[in-house]
């Protein structure tokens, strides 16, 4: 196999991973939610954690239910 025959099937698959991106799966879409999720469940233990004042008393009467 020459470098032409590499740089063609290289070009195949870059043109073939494009249009597949723009066709995004409902596993993929699955996982953007989940993710998206996680990273809110993240956010919502750091306000706990770390907010304090009278605004941290609210912030956790609303967290209980």
């Amino acid at each position: 196999m020459n470098e032409a025959e590499i740089e063609a099937k290289y070009q195949a698959e870059v043109a073939k991973a494009d249009a597949d991106h723009h066709k995004p799966t409902a596993g993929a879409m699955t996982g953007h939610i989940v993710a998206n999720l996680a990273v809110l469940d993240v956010k919502f233990h750091q306000a706990l954690w770390f907010i304090h004042g009278p605004q941290a008393y609210a912030l956790r009467a609303a967290t209980r239910n």
